[in-house]
């Protein structure tokens, strides 16, 4: 079958392609000879079997589309290979391919690219691929892969046409990670969406292919088989990842060179749909809603200390200096605050108050300016906390005046969760 024609060149400005489906495939739609022999052919056999001839055409894509073949089933072993030590991936192509960097930093973007025998033969060569294949790799930033592949989604159908087919978006695993993936059939180029994350990056992997058959189907399974030598170089235990528990819709969070880990709820509750993201940053891990900044919700920090201080003369020697000293204090937990007994009886807790008398808050106010910020209790959630089996670190919890659970069904929050692990 003949398919439409794929741009390669990638000369669309950004803006046009924020309204297009897919912001790597043509505008221009751009019909061969071979189309129109093979519409005229359609149109022969449905006056034959009264059929739709459109139909005819789609039907052998369309069962490309959804069958699952093993891709390795051939050697690849004289492939080129690429490594991004900064993005902690590597992945293998075909030695007549071409592999090239798109955009650089923050969202980068490559391709592999294969001009077939009969586009080379004609000598149009310059922009419209019509036969060969196109694998992207672009790094789409932190958002979920839920909702990055749901809005690719959702963005297809509103931009296709009539005819376009879909496969659903379903569940699949890509370098051995939980992966969203759908495939495309007849808008402007056919094509197969898969997003993956790593750690902080989510990775949008994008399987182009066009041309007659055979060479069609065998385009199609190169890129099948590219995509399957797609792995993270990063092992976890050198960067932090998420990793999906035994109970449907929580994560698991692990930092190992922060030495924490802990338990969340990508969803809040049946009726609450917020979806909640976590990024790391310096020493601090955040938990936030998505579509907002992470420094808007509730976050744990590292610190270390001597492994034979306890955790109040730790918080004394590190946070009361100067002024301090004489404006504000630390206090051990003797009494229940935000349930904090939920925590191992092993733990320690401890604060930062101001050192003074207040009947409300705007008579704390002005004590909390003396104390240092943000590390005083004041009017929402916060503490430290520190296990005596890892002794060489403690931890600020900041939660505010609201909840983020790990555990939505037995109403347990995500803080109560904490493990050290260093």
């Amino acid at each position: 079958m003949q398919s439409q024609n794929v741009d390669f060149e990638q000369n669309e400005t950004q803006d046009d392609n924020d309204h297009w489906p897919h912001p790597h495939l043509p505008k221009k739609l751009v019909v061969g000879i071979g189309a129109i022999f093979l519409l005229l052919t359609g149109i022969f056999v449905g006056l034959l079997f009264g059929q739709n001839p459109n139909l005819l055409m789609q039907k052998p894509v369309e069962n490309k589309m959804v069958e699952e073949k093993d891709a390795n089933q051939e050697p690849i072993t004289d492939w080129q290979t690429y490594k991004n030590e900064e993005l902690g991936f590597e992945i293998k192509y075909p030695k007549e391919a071409d592999f090239q960097q798109i955009t650089s930093s923050p969202n980068q973007q490559y391709k592999i690219v294969y001009i077939g025998k009969k586009q080379r033969d004609s000598g149009r060569t310059e922009r419209s691929l019509f036969d060969g294949y196109i694998f992207y790799i672009s790094i789409q930033g932190t958002d979920s892969i839920e909702k990055l592949s749901q809005d690719s989604y959702t963005k297809a159908k509103q931009n296709c046409y009539e005819q376009t087919q879909f496969t659903e978006v379903t569940d699949k695993l890509i370098a051995l990670k939980q992966a969203k993936t759908y495939s495309v059939v007849d808008c402007l180029g056919n094509y197969t969406e898969n997003f993956v994350s790593n750690g902080d990056d989510t990775f949008e992997l994008t399987q182009s292919y066009v041309g007659d058959e055979p060479e069609y189907s065998e385009y199609k399974k190169i890129t099948d088989q590219i995509l399957s030598t797609f792995k993270f170089t990063n092992s976890p235990s050198s960067k932090s990842y998420s990793e999906d528990t035994t109970i449907a819709g929580q994560k698991r969070y692990v930092s190992p060179s922060l030495g924490v880990e802990f338990l969340y709820s990508v969803k809040q509750s049946t009726t609450d749909q917020t979806t909640i993201n976590v990024k790391e940053i310096a020493n601090k891990i955040y938990l936030y809603a998505e579509g907002t900044k992470p420094e808007s919700g509730q976050y744990l920090e590292m610190f270390s200390k001597k492994a034979n201080q306890t955790l109040t003369d730790a918080l004394a020697e590190q946070f009361l200096t100067g002024d301090y000293k004489n404006d504000c204090k630390v206090t051990a937990f003797t009494h229940l605050v935000g349930d904090i007994s939920d925590y191992p009886e092993t733990y320690s807790r401890a604060n930062i108050e101001v050192n003074g008398e207040f009947s409300g808050y705007d008579e704390l106010v002005p004590l909390l300016a003396k104390c240092p910020s943000p590390y005083t209790q004041s009017n929402g959630v916060s503490y430290f906390i520190s296990d005596p089996d890892h002794p060489q670190q403690f931890a600020f919890i900041s939660i505010g005046q609201y909840a983020i659970m790990a555990d939505v069904n037995n109403n347990i929050a995500w803080e109560k969760t904490i493990k050290f692990n260093k």
